[in-house]
């Protein structure tokens, strides 16, 4: 979406992790100054915001069908 999109005012925010490809999980409660990324309970790092901190309703649905 839009915010993560680089602005005049800020850079790109891409909402995928950051680490290398093959990266010992980061600690969730792991806190750096300045930083500002989001750590999943799984262990990988975004720069953007933490999505349950925001107001948008997110809804996951997993569909299986045999046919």
């Amino acid at each position: 979406g839009p915010e993560h999109a680089a602005t005049a005012q800020a850079p790109a925010r891409p909402s995928y992790c950051k680490l290398p490809i093959f990266h010992a999980p980061q600690l969730p409660d792991w806190a750096a100054p300045g930083n500002d990324s989001y750590i999943s309970a799984d262990g990988h790092s975004f720069a953007c915001p933490n999505p349950n901190n925001l107001r948008q309703a997110f809804h996951v649905i997993f569909v299986l069908d045999r046919y």
